[in-house]
């Protein structure tokens, strides 16, 4: 034992000694977290810079609805689009200036309403950059919006109250665990795939680390010298806990590092409601990690034994890795449907396990499964149930046989009918098929009946 500690302390030491681990550990959660936030602020800023936009009427009736609209598009509590009068006597004159405008710079766009607009519901719109989806959503909420309450006006309606009658749900979604309830926006949704995206990265780049170590090891020849003293067994265990341990203690401070990024976030954004980083998820999150590790760590050193160099090992690399990669295909169908058969059954599969029932513990609350054996009734503790449960199907009803503290069998039912001593049913004849056969769910007990007779007790008759 003493030597396999050896072994993975060497390996452990070997790892984290080195400046590519203390780079990899310390850095790569600030650069993951750059990668994350700068492009979010560099759109921000970019959305922060209001557009100009000039609406050109060829209908002349909605210019001043859409123009209106625009204005009141805010972002962030800004205003996001400037909106210029069109240059020109006409609207073809006025579309024209609105193009070269904006071939010089001088504008961002222009929406253009046909002749025909009011009819077809149809609208244009022109700009350098057409790929702002967000913006130009924002674009055609104001055109259709000015569209909807000029409709509403011929017809007699009053715009304004319309709107306000007709108002938009602002459906919010609370997540509901045992320990009480939780607002989230899509939180839970980022934590999950940031989540297994770490685990994805993870769990290869320490089974191959395992794999290139044992290639190296095999090159020098070093490796002949090892197992001249100690098992071949112990060598491997050895290696895979000293890496794992070096793996391990780098998922922890990428961890522990971005829930502080988290925390600061959630405080700088004033209170943004954050995803809920429990201590079941962390014990989980290091289970499911060591667990992948141990499953492709053996296999990636598998490889490295079978190989002589890294090309050689990079082509039986790729079918180790395929299940990894599947298990982070399926992660939508999991992640939109936790508990559905389907992904319970991908979550058991062992290759998949790691990433599919973390990504189902972090979707949803583990629930308790009830197993038939504690459904039982427990009157004095473990009771031997020595024939059952069994079920009459012609009248429902769930019996079972147990024994009592004395060896003697009784019967436990539940749900029999009851016959009243006042206009009682009349007696019926079942026919001989198999739905008036009783139905039983274990094999017979030879203790059943061994002392005295068989006594029957009645719990919850049903009418």
């Amino acid at each position: 034992m003493s030597r396999l500690l050896t072994i993975a302390r060497r390996e452990y030491l070997e790892r984290v000694r080195s400046k590519a681990f203390l780079i990899s550990t310390f850095l790569g959660p600030i650069l993951l977290a750059g990668f994350m936030l700068l492009p979010s602020i560099l759109m921000e800023r970019q959305r922060g810079k209001a557009l100009r936009i000039v609406v050109v009427d060829a209908t002349g009736v909605l210019r001043d609805g859409v123009e209106q609209q625009l204005r009141e598009q805010k972002v962030g509590g800004d205003a996001r689009f400037v909106v210029e009068p069109a240059q020109g006597p006409d609207a073809e004159a006025a579309r024209a200036a609105a193009r070269r405008a904006v071939v010089d710079g001088r504008l961002d766009g222009f929406v253009y309403l046909a002749p025909d607009a009011l009819a077809t519901s149809r609208a244009e719109y022109f700009g350098k950059n057409v790929s702002n989806m967000m913006d130009l959503r924002l674009v055609e909420q104001s055109a259709e919006s000015a569209l909807m309450q000029h409709r509403l006006a011929q017809e007699g309606l009053d715009g304004p109250r319309v709107k306000a009658v007709t108002r938009k749900l602002d459906l919010r979604t609370v997540r509901l665990t045992a320990s009480g309830e939780r607002e989230d926006r899509g939180a839970s949704f980022v934590l999950a795939l940031l989540l297994l995206t770490l685990l994805y990265m993870t769990v290869p780049m320490w089974g191959a680390a395992i794999m290139n170590g044992v290639i190296e090891e095999k090159s020098n020849r070093v490796v002949e010298v090892i197992v001249s003293s100690i098992p071949t067994s112990f060598l491997f265990a050895g290696k895979l806990l000293g890496v794992g341990a070096a793996g391990l203690t780098q998922v922890v401070v990428w961890v522990m590092t971005m829930a502080g990024f988290g925390a600061y976030g959630a405080a700088a954004t004033g209170g943004m409601p954050m995803p809920e980083l429990s201590p079941l998820l962390m014990v989980s999150f290091v289970v499911f990690f060591l667990l992948g590790y141990f499953l492709y760590g053996a296999l990636y050193a598998g490889v490295g034994s079978a190989v002589n160099t890294q090309q050689e090992a990079q082509s039986l690399a790729f079918p180790v890795m395929m299940p990894l990669v599947l298990g982070f295909v399926f992660f939508p169908a999991v992640l939109g449907s936790p508990d559905s058969p389907l992904s319970v059954t991908l979550s058991l599969i062992p290759f998949f396990t790691p990433m599919l029932m973390f990504l189902r513990i972090t979707a949803v609350t583990p629930r308790k499964r009830v197993t038939p054996a504690k459904m039982l009734p427990k009157p004095y503790g473990d009771v031997p149930v020595v024939y059952g449960p069994g079920r009459h199907l012609a009248s429902t009803s769930v019996f079972l046989y147990f024994l009592d503290p004395d060896g003697m069998t009784l019967e436990y039912s539940f749900g029999m009918e009851e016959f009243t001593e006042v206009d009682p049913r009349k007696p019926r004849t079942l026919p001989m098929a198999a739905e008036s056969i009783d139905t039983w769910g274990s094999v017979r007990d030879p203790r059943m009946g061994q002392l005295g007779d068989i006594e029957e007790t009645k719990s919850g008759a049903s009418a």
